[in-house]
C-alpha cells in the first residue's frame, strides 16, 4: 500500500509571529523592535522569535502523519530555511530532540512555494497565496493538505476533498482549537500531536 502524501502549507506572520508572541517575548507590538540582517542583507525589524508551542505542534503533527512542511509565508522571500529555523526558540522536546532541527528535517529540497514563475514584482503582487499553493500542488501530487494561514486568500482554489483551510486569528496565532482542526483534517482523534 502506498503511503498517503500529505503537506502542511504554513504562514508565519499572524500564525507563529503574532501580537501575542510579540508581547510574550517582551516587545511592544507597536514600537519596540530589534533590527537584524538576513542572508540577502535586508535589514529586518521585528522580534525574531516564533511561537514554540505552535511550531512544536505543527512539527509533531507532520511527524505523526508523515507530512512535509511547505513555507508559503512571505518570509520565504527574505530568509533561508535555516534562518527561519533560528527564529524558533531553542528548546528540546520529548525524546530530547531539538525543535529547530526537527522543523528543518520535515521540509523537502522544494521547501517553499515558488515565486520564480512570476516575471515581475507586479506579477507577484497580483498573485495570491492560494495561487502560489495551487502552483506548488500542480508540481507535487498530494492526497491531503492543510493550509494554515491568517489570510483568507490562501484558501483560493482549495480542493475540498483533499485540502483543509485553517484560518488563524492574526493577533492570537495558532490556538488549541486550530490544532484540533488540523488533527481532524489528517484523521487523528485523541490529541495525538499535542504532546510534542
Amino acid at each position: 500500500m502506498t503511503a498517503t502524501k500529505r503537506f502542511i502549507f504554513y504562514d508565519i506572520d499572524g500564525v507563529f509571529n503574532t501580537g501575542r508572541t510579540t508581547v510574550g517575548n517582551g516587545f511592544n507590538p507597536s514600537s519596540e523592535y530589534t533590527e537584524y540582517k538576513n542572508h540577502k542583507g535586508y535589514t529586518v525589524t521585528g522580534p525574531p522569535v516564533l511561537d514554540s508551542v505552535g511550531v512544536g505542534f505543527m512539527v509533531a503533527l507532520a511527524e505523526k502523519c508523515n507530512a512535509k512542511l511547505v513555507c508559503s509565508s512571505t518570509w520565504r522571500k527574505m530568509y533561508t530555511l535555516n534562518e527561519i529555523a533560528q527564529a524558533i526558540p531553542e528548546m528540546h522536546t520529548r525524546g530530547g530532540r531539538n525543535l529547530r532541527l526537527r522543523f528543518q528535517e520535515l521540509h523537502t529540497k522544494d521547501w517553499k512555494t515558488d515565486t520564480a514563475k512570476y516575471k515581475t514584482s507586479a506579477d507577484l503582487d497580483q498573485s495570491t497565496r492560494g495561487d502560489e499553493i495551487q502552483e506548488y500542488l500542480s508540481r507535487h501530487d498530494a492526497d491531503q493538505y492543510i493550509i494554515l494561514d491568517d489570510l483568507v486568500g490562501a484558501s483560493k482554489g482549495i480542493d475540498e476533498d483533499k485540502g483543509t483551510f485553517v484560518h488563524v486569528n492574526p493577533w492570537d496565532g495558532i490556538t488549541y482549537s486550530d490544532m484540533m482542526k488540523m488533527e481532524t483534517a489528517f484523521g487523528l482523534k485523541g490529541h495525538h500531536a499535542i504532546f510534542f
